[in-house]
């Protein structure tokens, strides 16, 4: 299992399915999908407790001493407190990042199941997507969105750059999670005289090895798996609107000449169905900041 590293290119039709809705009545023009990690693995371990071998000879010698009657020097007395304890930890579950899916509208003209009222639209202007209605009727006109090449490579980075958020939350979380264990595994550590006492020193090593952000999470793993959620979620701050504009990866749309006359279309369907006659509207720059943010300005604690 892993997370997407490329995004795969799609048609529309596909969109929708990921998205849970039906080609033939969806009218969402989001370009792209990321959808987050699923089946993620929290790293799991155990501390088993254990007298140390120089504790266990007194221990045994100072039985067999107290027997014959003869203390030996060096030798505590029977209700002393001569014992040791290591406790030594070993992994026993490795973290996993767990899988998504990530898609991006690839480059080409789509057939969709809007229609715009044009009237309303020149008298009262705005974001060009907030006019958009269902066209289910054969006398509207029919909107056909057209995916440029420049604009479609845009796409398929602002999709990468959720999934890079992602494997940020990751390594922030569950990886260091992982790598703290494995440090502290490999780590010496003085014996303590009691096995309690042993194994909680043993994880406030644990804690000593990881971030400040993963705080308490030595004694509650499960805080681990809730920090890493926490840490996707930041990643919908790209699509959040922003005042007046759309998010950072919200595409603008501009009317094309009505001369436009695309080679090959992708119909939701498969076949064209009714309409009166055809709006082109082709997917721009706009407002977004694709390029812009890096993961690590977003993602972290």
């Amino acid at each position: 299992m892993a997370i997407v590293r490329q995004p795969t290119p799609c048609n529309l039709a596909d969109l929708y399915i990921m998205d849970g809705a039906s080609p033939a009545t969806a009218t969402s023009t989001d370009a792209g999908l990321t959808s987050d990690p699923e089946h993620f693995v929290v790293p799991a371990w155990q501390i088993n407790t254990t007298r140390t071998a120089e504790a266990h000879g007194a221990a045994v010698r100072q039985s067999y001493y107290a027997k014959v009657g003869v203390l030996q020097p060096g030798i505590a007395p029977r209700g002393a407190s001569a014992e040791q304890y290591n406790a030594p930890l070993m992994v026993t579950r490795h973290a996993n990042e767990g899988n998504n899916r990530s898609i991006y509208l690839a480059e080409g003209v789509y057939e969709t199941n809007s229609t715009i009222n044009l009237k309303l639209y020149k008298q009262s202007g705005g974001r060009i997507g907030s006019w958009f209605e269902p066209c289910d009727k054969p006398t509207q006109p029919r909107v056909y969105l057209v995916m440029p090449h420049d604009i479609a490579d845009l796409n398929r980075q602002a999709e990468t750059e959720h999934c890079a958020d992602f494997l940020r939350a990751y390594e922030l979380t569950l990886g260091a999670l992982e790598d703290a264990l494995a440090q502290a595994a490999a780590a010496p550590l003085p014996s303590s005289a009691s096995a309690d006492l042993a194994r909680t020193a043993r994880l406030n090593q644990l804690q000593h090895f990881l971030p400040a952000g993963l705080a308490g999470v030595a004694q509650k793993p499960d805080l681990c798996a809730q920090k890493y959620k926490e840490l996707i979620e930041k990643s919908r701050l790209r699509d959040q609107p922003r005042d007046d504009s759309g998010g950072w990866h919200d595409f603008g749309l501009e009317f094309l000449d009505g001369d436009f006359q695309p080679k090959d279309v992708h119909y939701l369907t498969g076949n064209p169905r009714p309409e009166n006659g055809r709006i082109y509207l082709r997917y721009t720059r706009g407002d977004t900041q694709i390029g812009t943010h890096t993961s690590a300005s977003i993602i972290k604690f």
